[in-house]
């Protein structure tokens, strides 16, 4: 079905973003494959029709792709961005134009680890191991969870209000969802 390249590998993860899609294996291998127009998928060329590793890109635990940048969270728990920056998606302080290799993102305020990574057409949402929950990037539909319309280029915690934390995070097109 793909190709080969991942016939008896056993993958842990996987996920599907927009036009591409990702698969981690238990040995936190990522293999990436479809649309690379913004260099989303760690590399230059176009596309990858066949799942390939990015050699930048290991030990991951889950990969979250959004409409022009990928989200890598490592083991570690630390996360690395590739492509589209364009509205502060990597949580780097700054907006960038398209990158083609991932790289370490900024840190996260305390508390660490992060435990779960989503991504939106141009937003990122972490999950902290405490419940707490960090957005960054786009903003205009209110997808980061705080008041206003304001593009936010580094992680902040999200208000859920007193003693609620949550279990996990997703993000899809303009909205983040959580889970208590």
């Amino acid at each position: 079905l793909l190709g080969g390249s991942l016939e008896n590998l056993y993958c842990i993860r996987i996920s599907a973003g927009p036009s591409s899609a990702a698969a981690v294996t238990a040995s936190g291998t990522v293999y990436l494959w479809g649309r690379n127009a913004s260099g989303q998928l760690g590399t230059s060329a176009i596309a990858k029709l066949l799942p390939f590793s990015p050699t930048s890109l290991t030990s991951c635990a889950e990969v979250a792709l959004g409409e022009s940048h990928s989200v890598a969270l490592l083991s570690d728990g630390s996360i690395k961005n590739a492509g589209l920056n364009d509205r502060g998606q990597f949580g780097v302080g700054e907006t960038y134009d398209a990158f083609c290799e991932f790289f370490r993102a900024a840190s996260l305020t305390s508390p660490k680890p992060i435990v779960d990574v989503a991504a939106g057409t141009r937003h990122t949402a972490a999950l902290a191991a405490n419940g707490t929950v960090y957005t960054w990037g786009y903003n205009d539909k209110g997808q980061l969870g705080y008041s206003g319309s304001t593009t936010q280029t580094s992680p902040k915690a999200v208000s859920l209000g007193d003693g609620v934390v949550a279990s996990s995070v997703t993000a899809a097109y303009n909205n983040t969802d959580l889970n208590p």
